[in-house]
């Protein structure tokens, strides 16, 4: 009975842990992209891309591709004990 409730417990907090990761790229993404898109439109200087990358990268992801048209497209991953967390973002 003890192991049953230490292995829930583990899948429990494995499971939480994945969500708070997935939850923190989801950031980064959003953040990426509004920042891209603030750049786009001329309320910070800069290029779009580079600055959604200093962006993604300080809130520890990885920038995986920027697109820039009448909006800003970004994906960003963080891969935590080997699992990649990749997610996607558009704003403007």
């Amino acid at each position: 009975m003890v192991a049953v409730a230490v292995a829930l417990t583990a899948i429990i907090l494995g499971a939480a842990t994945a969500l708070q990761h997935s939850g923190a790229v989801a950031r980064a993404a959003d953040l990426g992209a509004l920042v891209a898109a603030d750049t786009l439109f001329g309320h910070h200087g800069g290029e779009p891309c580079a600055n959604a990358r200093i962006v993604v990268e300080s809130n520890g992801a990885e920038l995986i591709s920027c697109t820039i048209g009448h909006d800003a497209r970004v994906v960003a991953r963080r891969q935590i004990l080997g699992i990649p967390f990749t997610r996607s973002a558009r704003a403007g």
